[in-house]
């Protein structure tokens, strides 16, 4: 027997905090592993605020016992929702008690609903009401549209922390070596970004750091979007390492510069704004 939490917890934000949190109590009670189970990719396609492994990590902290991801596959979406419900829920999992928000539906075209659940009874369906963030229902889609405007502090509430870039090191053009700021470029594993420009940034264990997130406009014309990290207080080679990127708030717009010497110039003026701030 298992107590079963089902949603795509993308972003892992305040309601899915405390949905997550009131599976893992009832399980506690019952004295039977909690199961959060979610999908890959996203069912909907939505661009991701995490990636699955910054997922399963932050789920296996509030406490649940087992993360399993199901493969969101053509056949899967084929089930009816009687199908998921005897296959998944009861064969697989023998769930005893299944938790989710108000808005879940399931099955093949997604025509499986709340209501439905609730009429079996070989569980006890429990639905958690959405929370509220300053008058607001804290959503996904609401956080996805806070980081694409730049507005990283409202994105920050919904989320309980600040939004985080994950990733490893690659090897880049080497133009910040070159300039006198060598940066880490990281092959960032979100697909949701805030809008190109300057950021302060922070990385446990290495520091305080500057962040472009951007076309490199200045020396390109690819439309690629790069995100490079220039920490003033690190000496060492990052490349290969997975690091946790917090965006902190942004300083500036991107832009291109006549000269190198501009650009060093301005570059050299964000660092002595993000370490001086840091300081403060």
């Amino acid at each position: 027997m298992s107590v079963v939490v089902i949603g795509n917890f993308d972003g892992l934000h305040k309601g899915h905090q405390v949905l997550i949190k009131k599976a893992i109590l009832k399980a506690r009670e019952v004295h039977e592993p909690s199961i959060a189970y979610t999908f890959t990719p996203h069912p909907r396609n939505a661009p991701r605020l995490m990636s699955d492994a910054q997922k399963e990590s932050a789920l296996k902290a509030l406490g649940v016992s087992q993360v399993i991801f199901e493969p969101f596959t053509a056949d899967f979406k084929q089930l009816t929702p009687q199908e998921f419900v005897n296959q998944v829920l009861i064969k697989r999992f023998k769930a005893s008690h299944v938790f989710m928000g108000p808005n879940f539906r399931f099955g093949h075209k997604a025509q499986g609903t709340v209501k439905d659940l609730q009429a079996d009874k070989r569980f006890e369906t429990h639905v958690i009401d959405s929370v509220q963030v300053d008058g607001e229902l804290c959503s996904s889609s609401l956080i996805r549209g806070a980081i694409q405007a730049g507005d990283l502090s409202k994105a920050e509430k919904l989320l309980g922390r600040p939004y985080v870039l994950t990733g490893k090191v690659v090897k880049g053009a080497n133009r910040g070596k070159q300039l006198g700021f060598p940066t880490a470029n990281l092959e960032v594993e979100q697909e949701v970004l805030p809008p190109l420009g300057v950021y302060a940034t922070y990385v446990d264990n290495i520091g305080q750091g500057v962040t472009n997130i951007g076309r490199r406009p200045t020396f390109d014309k690819s439309d690629a979007i790069h995100v490079e990290t220039y920490f003033p207080d690190w000496k060492g080679d990052l490349y290969g390492k997975h690091l946790e990127l917090v965006l902190q708030y942004r300083i500036r717009g991107e832009k291109a510069f006549e000269s190198i010497e501009a650009l060093k110039e301005q570059i050299q003026k964000d660092v002595l704004q993000v370490t001086s701030k840091a300081l403060s």
